[in-house]
């Protein structure tokens, strides 16, 4: 979303693809592994949860 912006307000931003495309993807991927990472903790904390200490 933020790129959008960035290219509205200042045409000159898609010309440097050096910056775009890494960018783009590094933000992308970082959103993915946080989804990972919610899925896990959300499974962590399930199994943990339905489990029983036994004395």
């Amino acid at each position: 979303m933020s790129y959008g912006i960035l290219a509205t307000l200042n045409p000159g931003f898609l010309s440097d693809w050096g910056f775009f495309i890494p960018g783009h993807w590094g933000t992308l991927c970082y959103n993915l592994l946080l989804l990972l990472e919610s899925g896990v903790a959300r499974l962590v904390t399930s199994t943990v949860a339905n489990t029983e200490v036994g004395t």
